[in-house]
């Protein structure tokens, strides 16, 4: 098995990573008034090879049948969540 460590300030830490939030107004703001991200991205200096999991739903959203059109080994180096 494997442990998976956190890592203070996350991906920023990880060399050649990048990663970022923002609020751009899907989510409604907190009781409080609060706004948390709801959008984020992960980019990375050099192209990456991606890999998603999906869940046995049988809708499958816009999104994920996107990204099955992609062929097996498909790289890319920025990803919206």
């Amino acid at each position: 098995m494997f442990q998976i460590l956190s890592l203070k300030n996350g991906l920023d830490n990880v060399q050649g990573f990048f990663s970022d939030a923002c609020n751009v107004g899907l989510r409604k703001p907190n009781k409080d008034k609060s706004v948390d991200g709801d959008v984020a991205f992960i980019r990375s200096e050099t192209p990456c090879d991606v890999v998603a999991r999906f869940t046995t739903n049988r809708f499958a959203a816009a999104p994920i049948r996107h990204f099955l059109n992609y062929p097996k080994g498909f790289q890319t180096d920025f990803v919206l969540i």
